[in-house]
């Protein structure tokens, strides 16, 4: 059964189509409700008031809080506005037609206005016709019959000649009736026509130069079923509704603002006027084909017409409809903060106490509601409003006795309290491209992403550095640093949290943990905690959160694998957990790496830069001298700009070489010059430095600003395009046009958001190693046996349960565990 949309059960009718036409004069009259004849706006009195029978006449509606429609009496809120309708004295194009009418006159006979078709043609293309098209089909239907017709010179009907129609100039059109194409070539109708002009030319020689002149003849008679051709041309035009032009009140200078259309239609119906004064004076005809060209003139300024009003980012859709301002929202710049959980964002204090949440007055929280009313506007946490129950009207808080009003809070009363810790608030991050652009925070269901399932919260950078390094073999810590690691992973959340420090894995001269240690504390903090992780992949194995072997390295820390320990713990115990475990995560490996970098190392540093200048001095020498050996295709100078000594990409403890369009900075041959920087961030920069810094960086900022825009424009078509396809009962995935697009979605019909394995929806590995994990840990709590009877146990529990019991890999891995420390960590 394919889906369908939501229909009311009540509705008589449904509608069938949509057809978009041309109005005629006489549909424009009765649309209207005034005809439109003064070219004044305002009455010249000085009261402002509108001019009746004017553009901003009161009975097409109001733009003013003020004043109501005269038409229907409503005030701006609830006018939806009415047309008036302007006589134009002399037809005119419409610049957006003007395309059609050439088409239209190239199409049919100027002398009777049928199609150039040949009788045979004809019947052929109107059984087309009849036939139901879709709109490609009309186009290339259309495109047939133009065809044919620019081939037919004799009207088949009336066997008028007909010569060439074209634009010539703005908005004029030529037909070129009688112009001889060829000298050779005679053709009877146009000898004819030039012979009945002998008589006048022998009187006048001035007319013999014009005979090879052509004529200006707009002719459109055709009909059409929705509207007729020669509404194409206007004879009358509708004056829009005030609501959708209004009238702006100037603050700086007496009178209003108006809009670009009002100021539009008043010139159209001012040049109406001299038009008609013309007519009556009798002026020349020159006069009135000059007034004609200004009625129909394009403004030289760029006016938004009613299309720029609607279409586009800024328009009423996009910019007023579907996105706008409005109130309960903020905007800040955001930068990362490793100190805080992933499901936490810091907003702005300043921020905080604007925008305020509506909390409704009850038993549990009048108390600190009252606290928050004291406080007032400008102490956070404070409050900004109070609506009280019985009355309909916001009371300010900065103003105002607070202590009264606190007093006097009931029951019902609605308060906007400041933002404060704990508050639920949607956050976006722009563009907003797909779903987890926003999230709501406190939020912890999007770790994983959609589009394969993997985890796209995971470490990056600096946390995958630390991670690994705090996990190698030889990394050990004395109980002081290993406390303090420890502590330093914790959240504020987690400050009452039991800890429990595993025994120490060296004991004699000196007690000392290892960093697999305090990595296994990471995911299991205390012996409460149900969190038994078990992975195992090529560089590491992790049992029961136990860090036994190997180091956490991108593939088990970073994005974009399913054999991360983080996605794991979602897997197996939950969002909660994993959130919490990449929390500690990103706070262990900061303070594991906040170090000062020592005097080995800085002095390592100058003797690889002095080597490096050294060498780019040498080279500079053999230049000047002429002794420099060319590379093949280069000259001296990109020879020595080439050489991989001078060109350092990057090292280790300074910034490096700064790059502008893939090349150093030019004219110039030393290093420091050439846009070298070998001061780190940690020691600071030169002015120079600094400044060569920013030359790399703003060219950066200017390809990135470039290629947001394409690729921004490119995701917006791809999603436009596949936002009508929706998954039915039956399975397939359809369009609004209900097409197919599949048969089955994703040809599996599996979402990739619930894939846990690589390419299939369960890992049975690691499940079956995670059960008898799992399994070996319950027997251990009911049975304290000891280690083969144990393993007896276990292997008698997971046959019960439809397993064939451990593997001899697993067996080892237990004794392992048994004879390697000296205690039990399970």
């Amino acid at each position: 059964m394919v889906k369908e949309h939501f229909r009311e059960s009540d509705v008589a009718k449904k509608i069938s189509n949509v057809t978009f036409g041309l109005l005629n004069a006489h549909q424009m009259e009765q649309l209207s409700h005034l005809q439109v004849v003064s070219k004044n706006l305002y009455t010249q009195d000085g009261c402002r008031k509108p001019v009746q029978y004017g553009v901003l006449d009161h009975k097409m509606g109001t733009s003013e809080k003020d004043n109501s429609c005269e038409t229907c009496g409503k005030g701006l809120a609830d006018c939806i506005g009415h047309y008036g309708y302007i006589d134009l004295e002399l037809p005119c194009f419409h610049i957006g037609y003007f395309r059609t009418i050439i088409t239209i006159l190239q199409m049919i006979c100027k002398n009777c206005s049928c199609v150039l078709l040949r009788p045979e043609d004809r019947k052929i293309f109107l059984d087309s016709v009849k036939k139901p098209l879709t709109y490609l089909q009309r186009k290339v239907l259309k495109k047939k019959i133009y065809e044919k017709c620019r081939k037919v010179s004799h009207c088949p009907e009336c066997s008028m000649y007909n010569g060439m129609v074209k634009k010539c100039g703005l908005l004029k059109i030529i037909h070129d009736k009688y112009k001889q194409k060829s000298a050779k070539i005679e053709n009877p109708v146009i000898t004819e026509f030039m012979g009945s002009f002998e008589n006048a030319v022998e009187h006048n020689k001035d007319i013999e130069s014009l005979l090879s002149k052509t004529q200006d003849i707009p002719l459109l008679l055709m009909s059409s079923e929705i509207s007729r051709p020669e509404d194409l041309i206007l004879k009358r035009i509708l004056v829009p509704p005030i609501c959708i032009r209004p009238s702006v009140v100037s603050d700086l200078k007496a009178g209003t603002n108006e809009d670009d259309i009002t100021m539009k239609l008043t010139e159209i119906v001012f040049l109406n006027d001299v038009i008609q004064k013309h007519k009556a004076t009798g002026a020349k005809m020159s006069m009135f084909v000059e007034d004609w060209d200004f009625l129909q003139l394009q403004p030289k300024k760029s006016t938004r017409g009613f299309v720029q009003r609607l279409k586009g980012k800024q328009g009423r859709f996009r910019g007023n409809l579907s996105g706008k301002r409005v109130d309960y929202s903020g905007r800040t710049v955001i930068s990362p903060d490793p100190n805080m959980r992933i499901d936490q964002v810091a907003v702005p204090i300043h921020v905080a106490k604007i925008l305020t949440y509506p909390e409704k007055v009850n038993k549990a929280n009048i108390k600190l509601l009252r606290k928050l009313i004291k406080n007032g506007c400008d102490v956070h946490p404070g409050a900004n409003f109070i609506q009280q129950r019985e009355q309909n009207i916001k009371r300010f808080l900065r103003y105002g006795n607070r202590e009264k009003i606190a007093k006097e809070l009931k029951f019902g009363d609605v308060v906007e309290r400041h933002m404060i810790d704990g508050d639920v608030i949607l956050f976006n991050r722009q563009p907003s491209l797909h779903k987890l652009s926003i999230q709501a925070f406190y939020s912890k269901s999007n770790i994983i992403t959609p589009r394969n399932g993997e985890p796209l919260i995971a470490a990056i950078q600096d946390f995958i550095t630390g991670g690994y390094l705090v996990t190698q073999k030889d990394v050990f810590f004395d109980r002081a640093r290993a406390c303090q690691l420890i502590s330093s992973m914790l959240s504020d959340r987690e400050r009452n949290m039991r800890i429990d420090l595993p025994p120490p894995a060296i004991i004699k001269p000196c007690k000392l943990w290892t960093g697999k240690q305090i990595f296994s504390v990471l995911l299991r903090p205390n012996k409460d905690s149900p969190v038994r992780a078990n992975l195992r992949t090529k560089v590491i194995v992790i049992h029961n959160s136990d860090l036994l072997c190997g180091s956490m390295d991108k593939g088990t820390l970073g994005s974009g694998s399913k054999n991360n320990i983080f996605y794991v713990i979602l897997r197996d115990y939950g969002e909660e957990y994993a959130a919490s475990a990449l929390s500690r995560l990103a706070r262990l490996c900061p303070a594991y790496l906040n170090v000062t970098p020592g005097t080995g190392l800085i002095k390592a540093k100058n003797e690889l830069l002095d080597d490096g200048y050294a060498k780019c001095d040498g080279y500079i020498r053999d230049l000047e001298e002429g002794r420099l050996q060319t590379q093949p295709g280069c000259d001296e100078e990109e020879t020595l700009e080439v050489c991989s000594f001078i060109n350092i990409s990057q090292m280790i403890a300074c910034v490096g070489q700064q790059a502008i369009s893939g090349k150093r900075v030019p004219n110039a041959k030393d290093p420091a010059a050439r846009g070298f920087v070998e001061n780190s961030f940690y020691s600071g920069l030169t002015p120079t430095e600094f400044f060569f810094h920013t030359m790399g960086g703003r060219e950066g900022l200017v390809d990135t600003a470039v290629k947001t825009a394409e690729t921004g424009y490119m995701q917006r078509r791809l999603v436009k395009s596949l936002e009508d396809l929706c998954s039915h009962y039956d399975l397939t995935v359809r369009s609004s046009t209900n097409d197919i697009v599949q048969f089955v979605y994703g040809g599996d019909s599996l979402d990739p958001a619930c894939m846990e394995g690589k390419d299939q929806p369960v890992d049975f590995k690691r499940i079956l190693d995670h059960v008898k994990a799992n399994t070996w840990s319950s027997c251990r709590k009911e049975h304290p046996l000891s280690g083969p009877e144990l393993l007896s146990i276990v292997d008698q529990q997971l046959s019960e349960e439809g397993f064939s019991g451990c593997s001899d890999d697993f067996k080892n891995d237990l004794r392992y565990k048994k004879s390697t420390y000296s205690y039990n960590i399970i």
